[in-house]
């Protein structure tokens, strides 16, 4: 196998070096199947998904367009009701709660979207207040805990600033400060960096990598950025047309895929026996990538500079 060496950035942890921190939540997925019904008849939109996500684990699912992925993501907060299986979140089954206690549930699980989702008509503040005053929280307590999430995400000086005042980046800061105003042990990212160009994608993947060191939070991931797979997840999972097709360890995956969708996914030739992966860096850099490619069991065959 010949590798040439995939972009490790300075101060980012390598592929699954873990975070420091274990206290998110376990996820549990087991059969789970979603259909729509549609005047044709039934589509599947998931067939048969099992998996285990570890407390404190950031956990990524990438695929086609339609693939599934967003759907399944969907499933874990209740967001879409499965038609078959189960979901268990730090132990409890989700899928099997309705009412007060799903809404309870859903408080423990955090989501920020491709598109931001912030209310237009209130400030960043009132964005992240809001799941609190729904939740029943008022006056001080509301205010103390929503300035520490602004000075946490780096906006406590646009706390009074509408969405129209923010940059893509900022909407986004505010989107994640909002999913973690309730406390949740999981944050689920549905396409959370896509909208953004990469500069600004940097720095939210720094700081979701910083919330799961400190917090120890698990973090799912849907995304379609090979680039944050490898920047942020420990283990990833391949979905094509609702099944899984392959899950594993960053490093391994990435560099010795099996299945032909992932193959496609990371554009490695059909013929070859791994794949070249590039770093941006001198030889320390490319020393440090090939010792974790072999202390996760891969063959380096050879490098190159270019």
């Amino acid at each position: 196998m010949a590798v040439e060496l995939v972009d490790p950035r300075p101060g980012v942890n390598p592929p699954n070096s873990g975070s420091g921190v274990v206290g998110g939540a376990s996820i549990r997925v087991d059969g789970l199947s979603k259909a729509y019904t549609v005047r044709s008849g039934d589509v599947a939109a998931l067939e048969d998904i099992n998996l285990d996500i570890a407390g404190g684990e950031i956990f990524a699912i990438i695929g086609r367009s339609g693939a599934g992925k967003s759907t399944l993501i969907r499933c874990l907060n209740r967001l879409e009701r499965p038609s078959a299986g189960k979901v268990w979140i730090d132990g409890l089954e989700i899928t099997q709660l309705e009412g007060k206690e799903l809404r309870a549930a859903r408080r423990r699980i955090g989501m920020i979207f491709q598109n931001f989702n912030l209310a237009a008509q209130r400030t960043a503040f009132d964005n992240v207040a809001l799941p609190l005053v729904l939740a029943g929280e008022r006056g001080k307590r509301i205010e103390a805990h929503v300035m520490e999430l602004l000075d946490l995400v780096g906006l406590a000086d646009r706390r009074d600033a509408f969405p129209a005042e923010l940059s893509g980046g900022q909407k986004q800061r505010v989107g994640i400060a909002r999913a973690l105003a309730t406390a949740p042990s999981v944050l689920l990212c549905d396409e959370a960096t896509s909208a953004l160009d990469p500069e600004t994608t940097s720095s939210v993947l720094d700081l979701l990598q910083s919330i799961n060191r400190q917090m120890g939070l698990s973090i799912v991931l849907v995304t379609h950025e090979m680039s944050v797979v490898r920047r942020i997840a420990q283990r990833v999972l391949v979905l094509d047309e609702g099944r899984i097709v392959e899950q594993g360890d960053v490093a391994t995956l990435f560099t010795a895929p099996q299945h032909p969708v992932t193959r496609e996914l990371l554009r490695v030739p059909p013929d070859a026996d791994g794949a070249w992966l590039r770093v941006a860096g001198g030889p320390d850099a490319i020393a440090g990538a090939v010792s974790l490619l072999q202390a996760n069991g891969i063959a380096v065959e050879s490098t190159r500079h270019e």
